[in-house]
């Protein structure tokens, strides 16, 4: 049995235009040579290859990535300096309320319960507002 045949390549030219003239397709039907080349051909045409997206549209997107980066690090030291102004303001503005809230109740009215409790209160806001603060000074992203 012959391994080529003279109409080999035609059969497949023809089966990946899908062209196929008459007596060349007779021909297919005959030759085993043909008729497997033709298979193959149309396997091969058959099987998708999954579009690449365009080389510079991928450029684009890693020049965007490494800018946004860079801009990143170049913005810490700016985002460093605003929570720690917050926590400053923060702890300034609580004191001064615990100290209001404090002072602001020493009327001989009330009882020595609720004036110790405005006291709790007088150190207990400043701290819990200055961890916050500090939590968010040291986990900028979680705000």
């Amino acid at each position: 049995m012959p391994k080529h045949c003279e109409l080999e390549q035609n059969a497949i030219q023809s089966a990946q235009s899908e062209r196929w003239p008459g007596p060349l397709l007779l021909h297919v039907e005959e030759c085993k040579i043909c008729s497997d080349a033709v298979m193959i051909a149309r396997r091969l045409r058959d099987t998708s290859v999954p579009d690449l997206p365009d080389a510079g549209r991928i450029w684009r997107k890693y020049r965007l990535r490494k800018d946004r980066a860079t801009v990143d690090e170049c913005l810490s030291p700016v985002l460093l300096a605003k929570n720690l102004g917050f926590s400053v303001v923060g702890f300034a503005a609580s004191t001064l309320i615990g100290l209001l809230l404090y002072h602001g109740t020493k009327l001989s009215s009330l009882s020595a319960a609720t004036q110790t409790m405005f006291a709790a209160l007088a150190v207990i806001v400043p701290i819990g507002v200055t961890l916050t603060m500090v939590l968010l000074l040291l986990h900028p992203d979680s705000a």
